[in-house]
């Protein structure tokens, strides 16, 4: 910066425009000092101290080892997912369960989900944490696609890529295709029906008993007669 002579009590206004660096920490930056010289002495008149504060960026990146899987029902699936602090500054983090949903119909179902939220611990930036999210298929489910969302939060609301403030920082979107599963019972209601009977040859002997499909798709049973005797 030069100034041209300033004639008398002069005031004359100067702009400096400090660049806080792309890869800055959030809090205050370095000082800058701004000397003010007389023209033709080297000694300062007067001077000012400058100080940038460089605001808190909250950005998260959520990965896991896989988000696509077949499943049975009944079965759990252990998933490492990292956590990483994109973000300039410190961000004590959480992880949640956002919503479990058939994906051909968006209607939600309940499932058990373990997330460890005890074990989760503040990250500086660019470092990460990797724990494992625990997928309970329910045995009593149907055969079909489902969505697990499970989600990101930093400690404090940013803006997003829209402007909203939110504290939502990432998603992650797993795959479940649960295979379908024919299991066909027969049983005897003992309040109903007796297991055991007396009779005499050549009589006719009704036995009443119950059909149930426990598997996890629509099925057709049959029935099937099979003799045995003592010998």
């Amino acid at each position: 910066m030069r100034l041209e002579c300033l004639a008398g009590p002069s005031t004359r206004i100067v702009g400096v425009a400090i660049c806080a660096p792309y890869n800055a920490n959030a809090g205050l930056g370095p000082a800058v000092t701004v000397k003010a010289h007389l023209e033709g002495y080297p000694r300062v008149a007067d001077s000012v101290i400058l100080s940038t504060n460089v605001i808190h960026v909250f950005d998260l990146v959520a990965d896991a080892e896989t988000t696509e899987f077949s499943s049975n029902p009944g079965q759990s699936w252990i998933i490492p997912t990292t956590v990483t602090n994109a973000g300039n500054g410190p961000d004590r983090y959480d992880l949640r369960l956002g919503r479990v949903y058939e994906t051909g119909s968006g209607i939600d179902v309940l499932w058990d989900i373990d997330i460890p939220r005890g074990l989760l611990t503040e990250l500086t930036r660019d470092t990460s944490q990797t724990v494992d999210i625990t997928i309970n298929v329910p045995t009593q489910v149907l055969a079909g696609d489902y969505t697990v969302v499970i989600q990101a939060f930093s400690e404090e609301d940013y803006p997003d890529d829209t402007g909203h403030r939110t504290r939502l920082r990432d998603e992650i979107m797993f795959q479940v295709t649960v295979n379908e599963f024919y299991d066909m019972q027969i049983s005897m209601d003992p309040s109903v029906d007796n297991a055991v009977k007396t009779s005499a040859p050549g009589r006719i002997v009704e036995f009443v008993v119950n059909i149930t499909n426990a598997g996890n798709v629509p099925d057709t049973p049959s029935l099937h007669n099979h003799t045995s005797s003592k010998d």
